[in-house]
């Protein structure tokens, strides 16, 4: 029980022991101290109301601190990944490089065809005064392969598995097809 209550209790037993003017004083005093009482459990249950809000508010901000926190978390973790590609973007970009090769120009073609007909000629006069029988059809594939390794731009890998009936659609028809064993520009 509430002092207040008891309070009233006590005021509401007296009001029969007391007469005349002293009644109407005391019903003025208990007619105000019960509006104060109803003012005061106004009060109360608005202070619990508020109470309730300061919670509901403090929660939610809690939450949204906890969000806030996982978003700025999350845009760190993106700006972190940002600079590690573009640290691994830049040691790509600035790695060393092979130097570029420098092509297969007429003049040395026509120098490793002269090399191998010399060579040639020298087997035959090796051959003819030896009397000796030397592989002469390897010169003939060196030559081939030099021609369409200078002519068609094609690997070594890609030249060695040619075949004749190929070699010989590149005489007729001018063109040769290949599978490469690396994708890269021909």
């Amino acid at each position: 029980m509430q002092p207040s209550q008891s309070l009233l209790e006590c005021l509401t037993d007296i009001q029969t022991t007391v007469t005349g003017e002293q009644r109407i004083i005391l019903q003025t005093i208990l007619i105000t101290f019960s509006i104060q009482l109803q003012k005061q459990n106004q009060i109360i249950l608005n202070n619990e109301q508020l109470l309730n809000q300061v919670q509901n508010l403090q929660t939610q901000n809690q939450n949204t601190q906890k969000l806030i926190d996982e978003l700025v978390a999350y845009k760190q973790n993106i700006e972190k990944q940002k600079e590690l590609k573009q640290i691994q973007r830049s040691k790509y970009l600035n790695r060393k490089k092979r130097a570029a090769s420098q092509p297969f120009q007429l003049q040395h073609y026509q120098t490793l065809i002269s090399y191998i007909n010399r060579q040639i000629k020298e087997t035959n006069y090796i051959q003819q005064r030896l009397h000796l029988h030397l592989h002469l059809h390897l010169h003939l594939h060196l030559r081939v392969a030099y021609c369409c390794l200078f002519l068609t731009g094609l690997r070594i890998s890609e030249i060695r598995f040619i075949t004749v009936s190929q070699i010989l659609t590149l005489l007729k028809h001018g063109y040769i097809a290949i599978n490469r064993s690396k994708r890269g520009p021909a």
